[in-house]
C-alpha cells in the first residue's frame, strides 16, 4: 500500500513538538498540521520573546503554542504533556545532561 498503509491510517494524532523554533524543530512541527493533524509547541517564554515572527509563523500554520517559564527544563513539564494525552511527541533539541 502507498505511504504505509496499515492500521489506524487516516486517524488523526495529536502531535507534541518539542524545540519548534530550531532549524529542524519548525519544519517537523509544520508538517502536523499541513497532514491534518492537531499539533502543539511547547516553546519557552524567553523563546516567544526572542523569535516572534517565527512563533507567530507557526500559530499562523495552526500549531496551538503551549508557554513555558524561562529556563524550566522541558522534563520538568511532564504532567503538562501528560494531561493533554498527545500520540505523539517529537523532540527536536539538544538533550544535556548536566540537568540544565
Amino acid at each position: 500500500m502507498a505511504g504505509g498503509g496499515g492500521e489506524g491510517e487516516g486517524e488523526s494524532k495529536r502531535i507534541l513538538i518539542l524545540g519548534a523554533t530550531g532549524y529542524i524543530g519548525k519544519f517537523i512541527a509544520l508538517a502536523g498540521p499541513s497532514l491534518g493533524h492537531p499539533t502543539f509547541a511547547l516553546i519557552r517564554s524567553s523563546t516567544i520573546a526572542s523569535k516572534p515572527d517565527l512563533v507567530q509563523s507557526l500559530r499562523s500554520a495552526g500549531i496551538s503554542i503551549l508557554q513555558v517559564k524561562k529556563k524550566t527544563h522541558p522534563s520538568h513539564h511532564a504532567s503538562l504533556i501528560s494531561s493533554f494525552n498527545f500520540d505523539c511527541l517529537f523532540w527536536c533539541m539538544p538533550f544535556q545532561s548536566d540537568g540544565s
